[in-house]
């Protein structure tokens, strides 16, 4: 293959700086969460499911505990998840840089470009 297939040049990836006073990524903070959220996920499947939550004894407040233990999982994960999008830890791509892609107008639909 040649080097003139018409394949332009990958874009560059090397971290834009952020502006002084943005709040950065914490990349310790997103090992931490996408380790939660892997014991999580074990914590659903056999065999720690199995051992754990798959009881109907004891209930709570009526319900089963295989059912109390899943969505107790269920909630504790979208707490986890709702902290995570307020402190805005995980997410790089959200700050001032972001808006820099956006285009000033959308393209219309439809329709040719103008």
């Amino acid at each position: 293959m040649s080097s003139t297939s018409g394949r332009t040049p990958a874009p560059d990836t090397a971290p834009r700086p952020r502006p002084p006073g943005t709040p950065g990524r914490t990349p310790a903070i997103g090992r931490i969460a996408l380790g939660y959220f892997a014991l999580s996920a074990v914590g659903l499947v056999a065999p720690v499911y199995t051992a754990v939550g798959n009881h109907i004894e004891p209930r709570v407040l009526g319900l089963p505990w295989s059912l109390v233990y899943v969505l107790g999982v269920v909630l504790a994960n979208a707490l986890v998840l709702a902290t995570l999008y307020v402190g805005r830890w995980v997410d790089g791509r959200d700050g001032p840089e972001a808006s820099e892609a956006v285009p000033e107008q959308p393209p219309q639909w439809g329709g040719r470009p103008s």
